[in-house]
C-alpha cells in the first residue's frame, strides 16, 4: 500500500497524549506506534499528570525502550479535587505547556488507551491543505472491550459505534448559519479533538479558553464549537481510531449546579468568536450561542439528578451491570452495522488485526 502523502508528510504531525497514573496503558500505546514505520516520523509529546513515583516509573521504562520516534515527556503535577476524589478534569494548563513544544503544522490529541490508524491520514491532510476553512478531519471510531479495563485482557468484542463520532455529523457546509443550525439539533459530542486538526486552530481555541477561563468538560465543548462552527469539520470514510471502552464514568459530567458561572463564560466565548470571525452582532451572537448549547444545558441538569448514582458506581463498580444491563451485551457483539455510511465489516475486521497483539492477554 502506498503510504506517501500527496501533500505534506507525517513529519508535519505531532501526537499529543494525555495520561495520569496509567503507566502500562501509556507504554502499550507507545509500543503500538513504534511497531509501524509510518509513525517514526511523528513527534510524540506526553502530558503526564501522574503522581511523582508513577511519573518516574514511566520515565525509567521509556528510557529503557528504543523508540524510533521523537518523544518528549512533560510532568504536570496536580492535586485531587476535594469533592470528587478524582483527578481534576483540566486541560488548559497542560495544553498551554505542551503546545509550546509543538512545531508541526498539524496535531492529533489522544488518551493513553487510543490507537490511531494511518490510512486515513493522507486524505485527512489533503482536505486540510485544500480548504483553508477546514479546521479538523476525523473518521469512524472502532471501539473494543476487554473483560476488565486494563491494558491487556480477554477480548470481549469490537464495535463501530452507531454515532458518527466525533462530532456526530459533518459540519462542512460553507454557510455558518447552516452549521449553527446543525449543531443546535443534538447534544454535542465532547471529543471533537480526536481528529487531525491544524495547530493554528488549536492555538486559536487556547487563546479563547485562556481569556474566558474555559476548562474541563467545557473546554472539550469549546473545541467542538470552534471546529464545527467557526471553522468546518468533516469525516473521512475510514476507521481512524480504535478506543477502549470503559463503562464506568470516571470523570464527572458537566454539572449545571456546580458550573453555572462557567457555562455563562462558555456562552460568552462562543458568542465572541461568532462576532469576531463571522460578523454577528452582540445580541445575535449571544442568542445563537445559547441556542446551540441549549440541549447540553438540559442534559447537565439531568446529570445533576443522576449524580448520587454515578458516585455510588464509582465506589462499587459491580453495580454498573445492574444499572446499565444492555451496555455489556452490546459490547460483546463483534460489530454493529446500523450506522450509516460505515466501512465494510471486512475492512473493520482487518483494522482489528493491527491492535490485537497489543491488547490480548
Amino acid at each position: 500500500m502506498n503510504r506517501e502523502f500527496e501533500t505534506g508528510s507525517l513529519e508535519d504531525i505531532t501526537l499529543l497524549f494525555f495520561t495520569k497514573n496509567r503507566v502500562e496503558f501509556m507504554l502499550r500505546a507507545l509500543d503500538y506506534y513504534n511497531t509501524y514505520e509510518e509513525a517514526h516520523a511523528i513527534t510524540i509529546i506526553i502530558s503526564d499528570a501522574s503522581d511523582e513515583h508513577l511519573h518516574l516509573n514511566l520515565l525509567n521504562k521509556i528510557n529503557k525502550k528504543n523508540y524510533k520516534f521523537p518523544l518528549n515527556l512533560i510532568h504536570h503535577q496536580e492535586k485531587n479535587t476535594i469533592d470528587e476524589k478524582l483527578e481534576p478534569y483540566t486541560y488548559l494548563r497542560r495544553l498551554n505547556d505542551s503546545m509550546r513544544m509543538v512545531k508541526t503544522k498539524y496535531i492529533l490529541m489522544g488518551a493513553d488507551d487510543d490507537f490511531y490508524y494511518f490510512d486515513w491520514m493522507r486524505p485527512a491532510m489533503n482536505i486540510l491543505e485544500i480548504d483553508d476553512q477546514m479546521g479538523a478531519v476525523y473518521g469512524h471510531a472502532l471501539k473494543f472491550t476487554l473483560d476488565s479495563f486494563l491494558p491487556r485482557g480477554v477480548i470481549q468484542g469490537f464495535e463501530i459505534g452507531p454515532e458518527d463520532n466525533p462530532p456526530f455529523r459533518d459540519y462542512d457546509d460553507d454557510d455558518v448559519a447552516v452549521r449553527l443550525e446543525t449543531i443546535s439539533q443534538d447534544i454535542w459530542a465532547s471529543q471533537s479533538w480526536y481528529s487531525l486538526q491544524k495547530t493554528s486552530v488549536l492555538n486559536h481555541i487556547l487563546t479563547l479558553a485562556n481569556k474566558h477561563g474555559i476548562d474541563g468538560n467545557l473546554f472539550e465543548y469549546l473545541v467542538s464549537f470552534v471546529h464545527s462552527v467557526v471553522y468546518k469539520s468533516t469525516k473521512v470514510d475510514k476507521i481512524f481510531i480504535a478506543r477502549q471502552v470503559d463503562f464506568i464514568q470516571r470523570q464527572p459530567p458537566l454539572s449545571y449546579k456546580r458550573n453555572t458561572e462557567e457555562i455563562k463564560s462558555f456562552i460568552a466565548a462562543c458568542a465572541e468568536v461568532l462576532r469576531i470571525d463571522h460578523g454577528f452582532s452582540y445580541d445575535e451572537s449571544e442568542l445563537l450561542a445559547l441556542k446551540a448549547f441549549s440541549k447540553n444545558i438540559e442534559y447537565s441538569k439531568i446529570a445533576d439528578r443522576k449524580e448520587p448514582l454515578r458516585k455510588l458506581k464509582l465506589l462499587f463498580p459491580w453495580l454498573e451491570k445492574f444499572a446499565n444491563p444492555m451496555s455489556r451485551k452490546i459490547a460483546r457483539q463483534r460489530f454493529s452495522s446500523h450506522s450509516r455510511n460505515l466501512p465494510s465489516i471486512k475492512d473493520a475486521e482487518q483494522e482489528t488485526l493491527q491492535i490485537i497483539p497489543f491488547i490480548k492477554q
